[in-house]
């Protein structure tokens, strides 16, 4: 009677969480070397996942929507390395002192981003 019902959530179960696992995805990223970031920020075209590798086994995820700036800072793989500016603060991640620096990352793929020269 009730086999149905728990078949349908542990289905459900396994396909919410089964899907997000981050860590498989991002293994073998570490942190973003802000030394070799760009020094002029460009403009996302589209949003953007950001995985921002911590000391933990899954990384967290941030949404960049589009318009917002990044910094690109080298590539592995298919990843590119990022440095970006926390929302509504200043696009200044290349002058900042080491003690206050911008969040850094991993966007999978090469974003498609608009520059101003």
């Amino acid at each position: 009677m009730y086999r149905p019902i728990l078949t349908g959530i542990i289905l459900t179960a396994l396909a919410v969480g089964g899907c997000s696992d981050t860590g498989s995805l991002t293994e073998g990223l570490g942190l973003v070397d802000r030394s070799g970031c760009a020094e002029e920020a460009e403009r996302l075209v589209d949003a953007a996942e950001v995985y921002i590798p911590d000391a933990s086994a899954r990384p967290s995820v941030q949404s960049l929507p589009a318009g917002r700036f990044i910094y690109r800072c080298g590539v592995s793989g298919d990843w590119t390395a990022v440095m970006f500016p926390e929302p509504g603060g200043h696009v200044d991640c290349a002058k900042r002192p080491p003690a206050s620096p911008c969040p850094t990352g991993w966007i999978n793929g090469d974003p498609a981003t608009e520059r101003f020269d």
